[in-house]
């Protein structure tokens, strides 16, 4: 059951070898309030739809393969002419590596997992929304978790954070100033007796420099997965944006079939 445990992040639960985790999802998100560096956003709405595939692959004792590709489109609608502006291409690949710590009486694993823009937008318009901010981070991630039986269920605890390095490289060639970063998740869920899984949790990404370029954000959200057959999770859920600088705040939207081996 903890093996399931999955939002895009890999956790502290490692996968043994020859165990999988699959998840192909599309994730709907409107911004209540746009931003974006050097343009004038008052009268900007914009709505992304996001479509991946990630993925958790056991590759050797306490080894795993992490990786998720996106594929972004994105709209900003100007209220004041009626016009839309629209972007569409592969996101940000991401994929690493994760090492569990079997040293620690608790779940808990250390991974590297790198951050690489698929797209340039050194050719966009000025009011065409960003596919992202096209620079290549480095992520160094601790994760601990635990798991207690309530009754004919399981409750687990999950937390993670770690350090974001800005490398400041990019596919066009910018030279990007940007500060290192502290992500962050914590989880809390429910695995019922019957299957699936309920959670809520808290994540976001915390500047730790004053860069004018460099964003931070913090969101809350939550998640259910009911089991339809034999290893196959139907997954929706949803969150809130709810503070941000250099990002949009809004709400967001997701469903997706995911399937663990």
């Amino acid at each position: 059951m903890l093996l399931a445990i999955s939002v895009a992040a890999a956790g502290p639960w490692v996968k043994s070898p020859g165990e999988a985790y699959v998840k192909a999802s599309a994730n709907v998100f409107r911004a209540t309030e746009y931003v974006a560096p050097g343009v004038e956003t008052s009268d900007l709405e914009y709505l992304g739809l996001t479509s991946s595939v990630y993925a958790e692959a056991g590759i050797a004792e306490g080894v795993q393969l992490v990786a998720s590709v996106p594929w972004v489109s994105g709209r900003n609608l100007d209220t004041a002419t009626g016009w839309a502006h629209r972007t569409s291409g592969f996101g940000d690949l991401r994929a690493g590596i994760g090492l569990d710590v079997p040293k620690l009486e608790l779940p808990a694993s250390l991974s590297v997992i790198a951050r690489v823009p698929l797209y340039d937008q050194s050719e966009l318009e000025e009011l065409s929304p960003q596919i992202g901010d096209e620079n290549v981070d480095l992520d160094a991630i601790a994760a601990v978790g635990g798991a207690l039986p309530a009754g004919d269920h399981w409750i687990w605890l999950a937390a993670e954070t770690g350090l974001r390095w800005r490398t400041g490289l990019s596919p066009s060639g910018a030279d990007l100033d940007l500060d290192p970063g502290l992500p962050y998740r914590v989880q809390v869920g429910l695995a019922p007796r019957w299957g699936g899984w309920i959670s809520v949790q808290g994540s976001g990404l915390v500047n730790l420099g004053s860069g004018a370029d460099s964003k931070s954000w913090h969101q809350l959200g939550a998640g259910v997965a009911a089991p339809l057959v034999r290893g196959l999770h139907a997954e929706v859920g949803g969150a809130r944006t709810y503070a941000a600088e250099l990002s949009s705040l809004g709400w967001s939207a997701e469903a997706g079939l995911s399937w663990k081996r």
